[in-house]
Parts: C-alpha cells; structure tokens; sequence
C-alpha cells in the first residue's frame, strides 16, 4: 500500500479498488492543471486561443447572415413576381407609420437616430423596430453604409387607417 500525505492527512491507497486509483489519477491530473494555470504564458496562450476562435465564429456567423439575407432577397423578388399584374389597392398604415413613411419620402433617406428625433422616441430601439416593421411590409428599402442603415421609400401607395 502507498501512503500519500496532504499536509494534514495521510491517505492509504488501496491497488486493489480501481476507484481509489482512478481518484488518485483524477487528484493528479487537478494539481498539474491548477500548477499550469499559475503560469501566465499558458493563460497568455488560452486567451489567445479562446480570441482566435471567437473571431472565426464571427466570421462564420457574418457569412452565414450574408447567404440568409441573400435567401431573403430572391424570396422577396419571388414572391414579387407571383403577384398579379395592374393597379394594387393602397396600403392602410396605423397614423404613426403612415407620418414615418411621410417623412421618409420628404426626406428621401433616412436612419433611425432621423426618425428617433422627429418623433422623440427614448431610444433608437424604438425607431428600428418601427423601419423594419415597414421594411418587412414592402414599403421601404434599406441600405447598410458602414455602420448605418438607411431607409428609402418605394413608389408605393398609403393612406393613413
């Protein structure tokens, strides 16, 4: 039998019962990790590797919102062309999203900080949700330029509800 002392205890191991040496190995294995993690260049080399894959999930997540946005796209067009040809009725908006799409068209172009402004939302949350809302209906169009996302107003016809 092998004797082990913990500075306050002595524990026998037993050769015989596989559980008291696979909990010697299990002890073992926790000393070297926790010896290794005082040891800055591996924690250097830990967050390093932990940055490194976190970039690539970036990346892959970055490309993988391209190809759905893609997908979008040709579903909108699809879905655009099933439609029948000739005159379609008007769109009926709520009073606040027909004077969004109002100011959107006297403006040409705008952002969500724009219509956070005019319409003297707390947040820009607020006005986002608001653009995208007329976006998904058709009404609007959007283009990302940088970090920003402009609406324009397509030649649609609204009447306010």
């Amino acid at each position: 039998m092998t004797r082990y002392n913990n500075n306050e205890r002595t524990f026998k191991v037993n050769p015989d019962n596989p559980v008291s040496v696979e909990v010697e190995n299990l002890k073992a294995e926790i000393v070297n990790i926790h010896e290794k993690l005082k040891d800055p260049v591996f924690l250097g080399s830990l967050f390093h590797v932990a940055a490194s894959e976190r970039e690539n999930t970036n990346r892959i997540l970055k490309t993988l919102l391209a190809r759905l946005e893609s997908i979008e796209a040709r579903l909108r067009k699809l879905e655009g062309s099933t439609r029948p040809e000739g005159p379609r009725p008007p769109t009926i908006l709520p009073d606040v999203d027909f004077e969004v799409m109002q100011f959107v068209k006297d403006k040409g172009r705008v952002y969500a900080t724009d219509v956070k402004k005019r319409f003297k939302y707390k947040g820009t949350n607020a006005a986002c949700a608001r653009l995208n809302k007329l976006y998904d209906q058709g009404l609007l169009e959007k283009k990302q330029v940088g970090r920003r996302v402009y609406y324009y107003a397509k030649e649609v016809d609204v009447q306010k509800a």
